[in-house]
């Protein structure tokens, strides 16, 4: 009976203890990304690179330029193309990568207390990244 025991106890605590690594990774590498901001954007740097991503920023970048604009579809394609070629561009990559800095940055110092979350606060000019995207086109 007490070797049933044992044996209860020794899988119980090595199932235990598997848990609290599986735990202590996610938290380590979510601290990380939480709080190192050339880690975060780092990881998100490959995301603009799937042409699935940058076909959606290219639809919502037509879209609010239409509106709610009733153009013709030769119209709608050649904007969606050129909205394409903008997103492919090397200069919307400097640009992505400034975008998730600067919102990293902020919500950083949101998580860990340093600044209270105001609307002010979570916002960034990106008028002169946006300006030097369309002068190298």
């Amino acid at each position: 009976m007490q070797t049933g025991f044992r044996r209860s106890a020794a899988i119980a605590t090595s199932v235990l203890g598997a848990f609290f690594v599986v735990m202590y990774v996610l938290a380590s590498w979510t601290l990380l990304h939480t709080t190192n901001t050339d880690a975060y954007v780092q990881t998100t740097a490959v995301v603009i690179d799937q042409p699935q991503v940058q076909n959606e920023i290219a639809a919502t970048i037509v879209s609010s330029v239409v509106g709610e604009s009733q153009l013709p579809e030769e119209i709608i394609t050649l904007l969606t193309n050129g909205a394409r070629f903008v997103v492919a561009s090397d200069n919307f990559h400097a640009f992505w990568e400034l975008a998730n800095r600067s919102m990293h940055d902020i919500v950083r110092d949101q998580l860990l207390g340093n600044s209270p979350f105001t609307q002010a606060g979570a916002r960034i000019d990106i008028t002169a990244e946006v300006n030097l995207v369309l002068e190298n086109l």
